[in-house]
């Protein structure tokens, strides 16, 4: 690695500030989560009814699915779906992941 490599390497670093994780601090707590410095059992107090609860939710419930623990994901995305943020990506990934549970193995 060249010198001015190194230098690019830890300016663009530097970039990254806090105004910018505070404006995704839903992703960021989950980022933290699959890294596992956050248990998923510290994020379940959300609120559905909110875009960041239903980011947090629809994730915590996407961690146990790719963890194998499907019975512990779908209350999480039913509670989503409960809510009112149909508009929100975590809602929609709920309501597609539901809709998927219902299909037959192939």
């Amino acid at each position: 690695m060249t010198p001015n490599a190194t230098k690019s390497s830890t300016t663009s670093v530097s970039l990254i500030t806090f105004s910018a994780i505070s404006e995704s601090v839903p992703y960021h707590k989950l980022l933290l989560m699959y890294g596992g410095e956050i248990a998923p059992e510290e994020l379940l107090r959300q609120d559905a009814n909110t875009a960041d609860g239903t980011t947090i939710l629809y994730g915590i419930g996407n961690w146990y699915f790719v963890n194998g623990q499907t019975e512990r994901a779908r209350p999480l995305w039913q509670k989503v779906l409960d809510g009112n943020q149909q508009f929100a990506f975590g809602y929609i990934a709920a309501e597609a992941e539901m809709a998927r549970a219902t299909l037959p193995l192939r």
